[in-house]
């Protein structure tokens, strides 16, 4: 058992090493965050075989508190890059009021291009 959880924990380790490199050569904030979530949940599972090494529970409440960080980090960014896009979005429709207006899955688009007469 205890090679099986080295074997887990030198994987981790190199797992961890590639998500600093994601996470300093990042090109936008976006592979950051998700660099950043590996990363925590990466932490999370050192934690949980460092507790199975030992034979203790003394990591869990950290473990969970950890986790939840990582979901709500996670979350906060989808939030946040949601609401730029619609905000990129909103000054696009302004500037080409005949543009495409996305609402959903479908796209719509105006009745002055889509070729249709109204009359």
């Amino acid at each position: 058992m205890i090679i099986g959880l080295t074997i887990a924990g030198a994987l981790i380790s190199a797992a961890l090493i590639l998500c600093l490199v994601r996470l300093v050569q990042g090109p936008g904030a976006v592979d950051r965050v998700v660099a950043t979530d590996v990363l925590l949940s990466l932490l999370v599972a050192a934690l949980a075989i460092e507790a199975a090494i030992n034979q203790h529970m003394h990591t869990i409440p950290l473990m969970v508190i950890t986790s939840m960080l990582a979901f709500s980090s996670t979350v906060a960014m989808a939030r946040f890059v949601a609401v730029r896009n619609d905000l990129v979005g909103r000054e696009r429709q302004d500037l080409y009021p005949g543009a495409v207006e996305k609402t959903g899955p479908i796209a719509v688009v105006a009745p002055e291009e889509s070729g249709e007469d109204n009359s």
